[in-house]
């Protein structure tokens, strides 16, 4: 049959739109200068078939407890009473006792309700009150979360409630106040109360923060042979929270729970299949007895229930009716999606009914089969009321006529359905991310709840008068074959809430992981170079004779990830870049000025840096040797302090005479592992470690990531400004694993999943992200400001090893810089260091700077130092994301530099330091793969989940980086290392930035940093993206991609 969609316009009953008052107060309380309170309260037991697919119309009858409140005549509190004891009577209700509704008529929806009386536990003294009662929030007094909110009137009424879904019945919140005589709850425009009289006899009125819907269905007007079957009736977009007592009005579609509340109308438990809903099924509707209707509005009669939602009302809003000017053609035509189509009567944040049915139509004039939608927006009138307010009963009725069509009701009419919904995006575990309601709180993906992927199938098409059932396939990259053969899911189909709505749920069968072990990768890698021919680290790919090696990008450190034998230029950092000179990475461009800004950088003799070649012409720029200074694994390169010329060469006339260092890495001593290489005018004496003064030094960082995907070998992470994007590299400049640890890669997948029904046929994407899953390792840690790093540690004041020679080790810290008999006020500023050029001259000492004595509380003495801002950020004063220029003191490998601590910022949703659990954007351990509940970690000896930190790169929460938490190097005390003990660490990395470095100054004590703690045994968490501290501290760096420093950079 044809596809078609077509809206008719019929008459709407809203039957009574009435409030639902319950008187609660009767006068009989004496006491000398004293008041006693009477109550009336209605009592109604709920109805055992009430659950959240078929509600009973009495659910909210219920009061199972009762508080008053009394305030003084400021509306402060001044005492509350629960209680616990009242007398029961019957009393009838009349239209009178009712709200008036915008018409200012009166219709009671309750004929009778339960009066109860009461007295207070205890009398007041004269004076001005205002006083009310509270039903059903039982822990009104005794919850410290309300201590605040019920100190004053207006706390009172603003009290959050939220909506329980499965209990319909504890929705059931009430408030009134109480007065001299009968008025409506909260509508008087004064609610003081006098006690001035020996006896006073009050009242009060009760009033429901919620309201409930009932549908009929009338089918006199239907054509001959035309038939309705009803399969279910549901309220959507109700409000997830409410004041107790003051208006609701929802702004925001995140405030709004989409299925509401659903009746199925089903005889029996079972929801009937396709092939037999036509017997089954009680709620049909057709043109004569006894189908001619169904339903009614009854006090029991089946109910939707919600919460006020009050989205306004008068001309100025958009008009309900699908023919608001009469001239007999739909203002609206179409379905959600079509330009022509208005979704929800442009009321977005609105409450409506949804009606589902199964159309039939014998009749010759117009026969056909299908699936029909009705909704209306729900207000308190047919046409441009949009206030669903609350303690109201909704009659809605909807009266069809000719071929099924309704005048005030959004008609959806399709014949031959196949439609699929888009699943969504899974993490590397195959769940999806459910973010949790927050009410209150700021529009954020809240929550660390993951479920299996889910679709929904909607399939209605008959054959010869035969319903067609559908198949699934998947394509997993070797063609279509059944579902069930799948490799990757198991997939669970359920049924929805129709009989032709189908859940198909993805169940994973496997995960698509594989275990590196980063130093058989290293060992098992093809050499590379030869003596005669090294590989030119410069210039990737280029394996020629030295004095041919050509220069296209440098830094100060570089990646090694085979045996073999490189080549590196002598040139400062990443002065050389595309070939040509980079001249912005030693010479300032911005507009700052001062004592913090290095207009140009300086070399190892404190001089300016003019050219990018470290080489020159006289002795001080003529280098004689090169060497090793320091490396953390033992002839990691190979290098003998006995004959220190053997192995790392200076070859002069490398890069077309501009001078290059040669090194050699063999396959036999190939592992993870971190070198530090230096160039001097001086040579190395035999047989000692001690090092002549050093012209520039590099860092050489072997490690492997050949096994990552090409997407994968950066993470792009959102910060908390979401236009912002910024791509980490996974791990920390110059990690290692442990030896012998194994690193879990989850690579990403994509399948096609294909639904068939008869002819027609849909096809959706089932898309899984990537992870790794790396152990915490160690990393080397970094001065702000310097280039060169620093051996890193195995625990607290415990190093990894440092090696000056084959088995030559050292478990010590790395000598100062400044001798501990050094006075504190001579020692070296970073600034008097960086001008002086002893930085660069030693990059194997700790630079302890200048203090000062701490005349107050805590460590013994303060940092005094001076800095320049711009050592790692060429041009402090741009925003984050354009380019800020990576400078020749920046420690990162090519492509790479120091990141922006805006970097950072999107770990937490308010883009600051932050100790509260729900505004982290962090892994919890029990959501990481391979998680024991007994011992609370993941992994064997918790290697995958001990000591490391994981992120969501953004709120979506599909994909994570990890951070180790691996401490810092004390400034000043011995360079100490700290908080690194597996059983109680802290994490930290530099960012590019120092405080109150925003505007034209900054502290010259405190530099940026990330520092984060998720203590799983001891301690307090916590997330500090743009904490900060002394620049001396030691700390890891995370590098950030950065491909944009040419010399035409703006």
């Amino acid at each position: 049959m044809k596809h078609f969609v077509r809206y008719i316009i019929l008459f709407l009953m809203i039957a009574t739109v009435t409030g639902c008052y319950d008187e609660f107060m009767k006068e009989e309380i004496i006491g000398e200068g004293k008041a006693s309170i009477s109550a009336t309260l209605d009592f109604k037991p709920m109805s055992s078939a009430l659950s959240r697919t078929r509600a009973a119309g009495d659910a909210l009858k219920d009061i199972s407890s009762l508080h008053v409140l009394l305030y003084d005549k400021d509306k402060n509190l001044k005492n509350k009473w629960k209680i616990e004891g009242y007398s029961e009577s019957d009393e009838n209700r009349t239209d009178k006792d009712a709200e008036a509704n915008p018409n200012g008529e009166h219709h009671t929806a309750e004929t009778t309700t339960k009066r109860a009386t009461f007295k207070l536990p205890e009398e007041i003294d004269f004076g001005k009150y205002y006083m009310y009662a509270v039903a059903n929030i039982p822990d009104l007094l005794t919850n410290t979360s309300y201590d605040d909110a019920i100190k004053t009137v207006d706390g009172l009424k603003n009290i959050p409630l939220t909506w329980n879904s499965e209990e319909v019945a504890n929705n059931g919140q009430m408030i009134g106040f109480f007065t001299k005589s009968s008025v409506p709850a909260l509508s008087a425009d004064d609610e003081s109360l006098v006690v001035n009289e020996k006896s006073v006899k009050l009242h009060a009125w009760l009033r429901r923060a919620a309201s409930k819907v009932t549908i009929a269905y009338d089918g006199t007007n239907l054509n001959d042979n035309v038939s309705i079957y009803i399969m279910a009736a549901s309220i959507k977009d109700i409000p997830k929270s409410c004041p107790l007592g003051t208006e609701n009005t929802p702004d925001h579609i995140d405030s709004l729970i989409h299925d509401g509340g659903i009746i199925k109308y089903f005889e029996g438990d079972v929801q009937p299949g396709l092939d037999n809903f036509i017997t089954q099924y009680k709620a049909v509707v057709t043109n004569h007895a006894p189908t001619l209707t169904y339903g009614n509005h009854g006090e029991t009669a089946e109910s939707l229930f919600f919460y006020e939602n009050r989205q306004g009302a008068g001309e100025n809003m958009p008009d309900k009716r699908q023919d608001a000017n009469g001239d007999g053609q739909l203002d609206y035509p179409g379905l959600p999606g079509d330009d022509t189509y208005r979704l929800k009567d442009d009321v977005p944040y609105g409450s409506y009914i949804e009606v589902d049915a199964i159309y039939r139509s014998e009749n010759l004039g117009k026969p056909g089969v299908g699936i029909i939608k009705y909704r209306f927006m729900l207000g308190q009138n047919v046409e441009k009321d949009y206030n669903a307010t609350r303690n109201c009963h909704y009659k809605l009725t909807l009266k069809f006529k000719g071929y099924g069509n309704d005048v005030d009701w959004h008609i959806e009419y399709k014949q031959q359905v196949l439609e699929v919904t888009e699943p969504k995006v899974m993490n590397y575990q195959g769940k999806v991310f459910i973010p949790e309601n927050r009410p209150g709180t700021a529009n954020y993906n809240y929550g660390h709840n993951f479920e299996d992927n889910t679709i929904t199938v909607t399939s209605y098409i008959e054959e010869n008068n035969t319903m067609v059932n559908w198949k699934m396939e998947i394509d997993e990259g070797d063609g279509y074959k059944p579902a069930e053969e799948s490799e990757w899911f198991e997939p669970v189909i359920t049924d929805g809430y129709l009989p032709y709505v189908k859940h198909v749920t993805f169940k994973p069968k496997s995960l698509n992981k594989e275990e590196i072990d980063i130093d058989k990768l290293l060992q098992d890698a093809s050499p590379k170079g030869s003596e005669a021919a090294p590989y030119n680290l410069a210039n990737p790919g280029q394996i020629v004779a030295p004095a041919s090696a050509t220069i296209k990008c440098t830094a100060n450190c570089y990646i090694v990830d085979a045996p073999g034998y490189y080549i590196l230029p002598l040139v400062y950092g990443n002065a050389y870049h595309n070939f040509q000179p980079n001249e912005n990475a030693y010479k300032y461009t911005g507009s700052y000025t001062g004592d913090q800004i290095l207009s140009t950088f300086k070399d190892y003799l404190g001089h300016d840096i003019t050219s990018p070649f470290i080489k020159g012409t006289i002795p001080e720029y003529t280098p004689q040797s090169a060497f090793l200074i320091w490396q953390d694994e033992n002839n990691l390169v190979s290098y003998t302090v006995w004959n220190p010329t053997a192995d790392i060469k200076y070859l002069p006339d490398a890069y077309g005479g501009r001078g290059g260092i040669l090194f050699r890495v063999e396959s036999g001593n190939i592992k993870q592992g971190n070198a530090v290489i230096g160039v001097s005018t001086g040579t190395k004496e035999a047989g000692t470690t001690t090092i002549p003064s050093v012209m520039w030094s590099w860092h050489i960082w072997v490690t492997n990531f050949s096994y990552l995907e090409e997407d994968d070998k950066n993470i792009e992470v959102t910060s908390h400004d979401p236009s912002q994007k910024f791509k980490l590299l996974p791990v920390n400049l110059g990690w290692c694993s442990g030896h012998g640890d194994k690193i879990k890669y989850y690579k990403a997948r994509k399948c096609k999943v294909k639904i068939t029904a008869g002819t027609k046929v849909k096809e959706v994407e089932l898309e899984q992200k990537s992870h790794i899953a790396f152990t915490r390792g160690n990393n080397p840690y970094y001065q702000w400001g310097r280039k060169d790093p620093f051996v890193g540690a195995t625990g607290n004041v415990q190093n990894k090893l440092r090696y000056y020679s084959t088995d030559w080790s050292d478990p010590t810290n790395p000598p100062m810089l400044s001798a501990s008999t050094t006075a504190d006020g001579e020692r070296y500023t970073t600034r008097k260091a960086v001008d002086e050029g002893v930085l660069i001259k030693n990059p194997q000492k700790w630079h302890n700077p200048r203090r000062k004595e701490n005349l107050g509380e805590g460590y013994p003495y303060l940092s005094d130092n001076e800095i320049y801002r711009n050592l790692w950020q060429g041009r402090i004063e741009v925003q984050p994301g354009s380019p800020s220029l990576k400078t020749v003191y920046d420690p990162c490998p090519v492509g790479y530099q120091v990141p922006h601590y805006s970097a950072v910022s999107g770990f937490t949703t308010t883009g600051d330091n932050t100790n509260t659990p729900f505004e982290w954007y962090d892994v919890r351990v029990e959501n990481i793969a391979d998680y024991n509940p007994t011992t609370g970690t993941c992994g064997e000896n918790g290697i995958y989940s001990k000591g490391l930190y994981e992120f969501y790169i953004n709120p979506d929460k599909l994909q994570s980086i990890i951070f180790p938490e691996t401490g810092y190097r004390d400034w000043d005390d011995n360079s100490n290392a700290y908080q690194v003990n597996i059983d109680d660490p802290i994490g930290y990395i530099w960012t590019a930035g120092n405080k109150n470095g925003d505007g034209s100054s900054g502290d010259d004590n405190n530099s940026y940093n990330f520092e984060f703690a998720r203590k799983d045994y001891a301690g307090s968490s916590y997330i500090r993206p743009k904490n900060f501290f002394y620049p001396c501290d030691g700390m890891p760096i995370r590098p950030c991609i950065y491909d944009i420093h040419s010399t035409t950079t703006p």
